[in-house]
């Protein structure tokens, strides 16, 4: 393959993004500031897009590893929820909470209760949505919702 032609150690062109490969270029390193910024200055939602394959996913995991130990993250890589209990659940899961045997009301109470506590401690909660663009209005509703905490 062309990994022993050019000395590499390991493919740096996987369908899996890996945080090893990362190059820090001009561009992506301004828009990992611009996305900081943004989470310190408390903005709420902020938004990235670029053509496939131009490297959100892994922006997204660098970000994550950037932001500290003020800040509890979440990465959810499958946009696809299919409800609000849905989205409500793969969120919970993914911040390590408890999620199973509650409707979505109880979903949203426990969740919208970690959020508060949460920033009342003097910590933030930033949560990463891989291929959001699968989101549907109803779910980008409850998201909205969640912002304004």
């Amino acid at each position: 393959m062309y990994e022993t032609h050019f000395g590499l150690r390991q493919r740096p062109f996987r369908a899996i993004p890996n945080k090893e490969c990362y190059y820090p270029a001009t561009s992506h390193e301004h828009v990992l500031a611009q996305l900081i910024e943004a989470i310190h200055d408390d903005e709420g939602l902020a938004l990235l897009t670029g053509e496939p394959g131009t490297g959100k996913t892994l922006l997204g995991h660098c970000l994550l590893d950037r932001l500290g130990d003020k800040v509890t993250t979440a990465f959810l890589t499958h946009s696809y929820c299919g409800s609000r209990g849905g989205l409500l659940q793969a969120i919970l899961y993914d911040l390590s909470l408890p999620f199973e045997g509650k409707g979505e009301q109880e979903l949203r109470l426990a969740l919208t209760e970690f959020l508060l506590k949460n920033y009342e401690s003097g910590r933030r909660t930033v949560l990463v949505f891989d291929e959001a663009q699968n989101l549907t209005p109803e779910l980008l509703e409850e998201l909205r919702m969640l912002s304004n905490l």
